[in-house]
């Protein structure tokens, strides 16, 4: 999905067509050249593609009859709509129906099934930034939510994304908030589905220690307060103070009641709130613009949490010059 150098991201693709040979060549050609297809017959087919480079969000709409076969390289998140589809994920088979949100795809296992029209979307994300935010490679080990409520965060994750970043193209133009979105899909995904990381039991014991807890702590915030310009996440802090991202989780909730990323949101508001402070009508900042940089994606939702923070709007804070 990374796109490559002079190409702007995000890129929209879209793809209508009614002939069978054509979707099944438009279908490998977006999921990558692994993949077979037998299209048997194919009616007003409609496929839109936004890729964001380290994540991509596909709605489709399948009147078609196909049979797929692949294995492919990143995960692939489904939210059927409709139509009739079976699957079959290494030894584990599902007939997906409207309203089920289930991982398709898992590297190094085969993914095969037959399509008798399908409508969905479909969120593709790296094991490269999964792994970016788990801090260790990630492996899936179920493909279905842990809840209802958690499938019910995994679509309204996604339609915030969609809308508040994907389909506003000022804020789509951010590398920083792109990076950001990456990481919240990640996360979330994490979230969601059973895995290695996230619901393991295992606990980390030397964050328990005072004293190492506090040099361990002042060195991680050192971090985030000297780099909070920069594209950073729970891994990179990790790595920067020598522990693993299970335990600087644990070493913050513990001592802080607070967590690495929640930190970093707040030092980064900070840091707006300052730019809006020092902002001049020469200068022509805005509060969009000050708060894209400091990788906040939505201007409402920035200017809730500045409010709680700082008892007035920031627009208020702009034009107090």
């Amino acid at each position: 999905m990374t796109a490559s150098a002079g190409v702007s991201l995000p890129r929209r693709t879209v793809f209508e067509t009614s002939e069978a040979e054509l979707l099944g060549q438009y279908l490998r050609d977006a999921y990558g050249s692994n993949l077979r297809t037998s299209v048997v017959k194919a009616e007003a087919c409609r496929h839109v593609r936004t890729d964001a480079g380290d994540f991509a969000v596909d709605e489709m709409r399948l009147p078609a009859s196909f049979s797929y076969s692949a294995e492919l390289p990143d995960i692939i998140i489904a939210e059927s709509r409709g139509g009739e589809l079976e699957r079959r994920l290494g030894q584990e088979s599902d007939r997906v129906v409207a309203g089920d949100v289930l991982i398709f795809t898992q590297p190094g296992l085969d993914y095969r099934g037959e399509c008798h029209g399908f409508d969905a979307r479909t969120t593709t994300l790296t094991t490269a930034t999964l792994a970016l935010v788990a801090g260790e490679p990630v492996r899936f080990t179920d493909y279905r939510p842990l809840s209802q409520a958690t499938a019910q965060l995994w679509k309204r994750t996604v339609d915030y994304l969609s809308q508040d970043l994907l389909d506003v193209p000022e804020a789509a133009a951010q590398p920083l908030l792109r990076d950001n979105a990456a990481r919240l899909l990640a996360a979330t995904a994490l979230s969601v589905f059973p895995n290695n990381v996230m619901h393991d039991t295992r606990c980390e014991t030397a964050a328990d220690h005072p004293a190492a807890a506090s040099a361990l702590l002042r060195r991680a915030r050192a971090f985030i307060d000297d780099n909070a310009h920069r594209d950073i996440g729970l891994s990179d802090i990790a790595a920067a103070v020598h522990v693993t991202p299970r335990a600087l989780q644990y070493a913050f909730r513990r001592h802080l009641d607070t967590t690495p990323t929640a930190y970093l949101r707040r030092v980064r508001l900070n840091h707006a709130h300052a730019a809006l402070k020092a902002a001049t009508p020469a200068s022509g900042e805005t509060v969009t613009t000050v708060a894209a940089r400091w990788g906040f994606l939505n201007p409402g939702r920035f200017a809730a949490v500045y409010r709680l923070a700082y008892g007035r709007s920031p627009s208020h804070t702009l034009k107090s010059w």
